[in-house]
């Protein structure tokens, strides 16, 4: 169905703004069609380039607009999603397009997680402070406790908490959200244009020795200094490391001749125990920056 999709998407600059646009729209009511809506526009960059790309955002974002402006009488509600998503999409995509090196398209979308987290707190010194001010407009830090019979204070340090958690896995949630799709782009570029090529691809992804000495810094820092910005980078690290632990596991499960049904399981525990699973993959794609683990444990 996607395939398809994907497949008229490439016939014209109208049709993937269309498809882009309805997709984000459905985003509104399904959020996992925010990634559809990214390798749409992602498809456009890694196919047609700068230009067309530019175009597709442009066409669609404006669409999508004034469809929700009509609707809701709020055009902010898909267009905050549009540009914190579809443009670390597109220039990640640019990247792959003119590099034809997938590891580059994640070390700049590490790079991009990175400027986030700091242009975060540079913009406001406790932006956990900002989503709890919404929450309050809001009307849930003084409503909540009478509609659930829980006290204030549980409710606000609750509240805290969650905000606590949106500000450092935003930058992380970014970054997560666009690789899944130029990812998405990638495998229909290849099943529309070159069949096979994403797995190969994939299966060789290796982000090199210095960025895995970052994140193994990063990762230390965040553990042994307790602090948002570091948790903030941290998070991005995950998000990005997590993908070489997958591509180890591919090409284990290819070149040992396993089952395809060891993928089907991998997938369902990093959806039902995303953080653990997170944890562990971005664990296993660091340590194979030194240890090798495709070779050691090819067949």
């Amino acid at each position: 169905m996607f395939t398809g999709l994907a497949s008229f998407s490439m016939k014209g600059l109208w049709q993937a703004s269309l498809i882009a646009a309805t997709t984000l729209v459905l985003a509104l009511l399904f959020p996992l069609f925010v990634w559809l809506s990214g390798a749409f526009v992602a498809l456009v960059f890694l196919r047609k380039g700068f230009l067309p790309g530019l175009q597709v955002i442009l066409i669609a974002g404006i669409g999508a607009s004034l469809f929700t402006w009509f609707a809701t009488g709020s055009a902010l509600v898909v267009l905050a999603p549009a540009l914190l998503f579809w443009v670390p999409t597109a220039v990640i995509s640019l990247v792959l397009r003119n590099t034809v090196v997938l590891a580059n398209s994640f070390l700049v979308a590490a790079v991009l997680g990175f400027l986030i987290v700091i242009g975060m707190f540079l913009w406001h010194s406790d932006p956990s402070s900002v989503w709890l001010q919404a929450f309050d407009e809001m009307g849930l830090v003084a409503d909540l406790p009478a509609q659930i019979t829980v006290d204030p204070e549980t409710v606000e340090g609750f509240l805290t908490e969650i905000s606590r958690l949106m500000t450092v896995s935003l930058a992380g949630m970014v970054v997560l959200s666009a690789l899944i799709s130029m990812l998405l782009a990638r495998v229909w570029q290849a099943t529309l244009y070159n069949p096979g090529g994403f797995g190969k691809e994939f299966r060789l992804l290796h982000l090199g020795q210095v960025p895995a000495l970052i994140a193994v810094l990063v990762a230390a820092l965040s553990m042994a200094v307790q602090n948002d910005i570091l948790l903030a980078l941290f998070v991005v690290v995950l998000c990005v490391y997590l993908f070489q632990g997958l591509a180890v596991f591919h090409a284990l499960i290819v070149s040992r001749s396993m089952s395809k049904g060891w993928l089907f399981g991998l997938y369902i525990l990093l959806v039902v125990l995303l953080p653990q699973m997170a944890v562990l993959l971005s664990t296993v794609g660091v340590s194979d920056t030194w240890l090798n683990w495709r070779q050691r444990f090819a067949k």
